[in-house]
């Protein structure tokens, strides 16, 4: 009776992995996450026995939070499989999953430095992550800070890189033949993301002036403002 039950459990939470992949590649990412909850995935569980549902589960859950903008946690989770993934891929290496596991290390990598770009949270980071991440796209973060003219383009190109392959529900005009929706769902999520990342660019600038602030004496803002130091205050 206990046996029956716990094949009944396991089967509930391969369910549940499954339901957040598709949620994700509909794009409801809120679904996705609300079906994720009853399971703590910073614990050690049935997902974690096999390492390409523990790897795609991580993917799709930090990618989930990184279209909802909860950015802490996509670095939280991002930062801990990353080591996981370093530590344990060696054991994997004659495993039919390696390339996966090897590509979305890279996808997850990407989308690290897009989270980190638009809401830099670096004290989360592992410095061997931080060093890989630098290696890999330090150059490209520093230009997406900046927003300068380069900057769009560098989301689009990582987003595009780095997010799942997404589809839609409805079926397909077969009036239509001629006529290809494949790549209808993937621009509608580019376009909400790169819409995300003008409301950030914002956000950046208001950053900016409040690390201003927050560092300079107020003896040195008021000389800057032409006003005497009590009518500052």
């Amino acid at each position: 009776m206990a046996c029956t039950i716990e094949i009944e459990l396991t089967r509930d939470r391969w369910y549940v992995f499954g339901l957040l992949r598709v949620h994700c590649l509909l794009g409801d990412y809120h679904t996705a996450l609300k079906w994720l909850q009853p399971i703590d995935i910073s614990q050690q569980g049935v997902y974690t026995s096999v390492i390409g549902c523990h790897i795609a589960t991580i993917y799709h859950y930090g990618f989930a939070n990184l279209m909802v903008r909860r950015y802490v946690d996509v670095v939280r989770e991002f930062n801990k499989i990353l080591l996981y993934i370093f530590k344990t891929k060696q054991y994997h290496q004659k495993s039919l999953q390696y390339d996966q596991i090897l590509k979305k290390n890279e996808q997850m990598y990407a989308l690290l430095a897009v989270c980190l770009s638009l809401y830099p949270q670096t004290k989360l980071v592992d410095d061997f992550v931080n060093s890989q991440l630098r290696e890999k796209y330090g150059e490209k973060m520093m230009r997406m800070q900046r927003y300068d003219d380069e900057a769009f383009g560098i989301y689009d190109e990582l987003f595009s890189y780095a997010c799942p392959k997404f589809i839609t529900p409805s079926a397909p005009s077969f009036d239509e033949p001629l006529v290809n929706y494949n790549q209808d769902a993937y621009k509608l999520q580019l376009k909400m993301f790169l819409y995300e990342v003008m409301q950030q660019q914002l956000l950046s600038e208001v950053r900016t002036f409040l690390k201003v602030y927050s560092s300079i004496s107020l003896a040195k803002l008021a000389k800057y403002m032409e006003v005497d130091k009590s009518t500052l205050r």
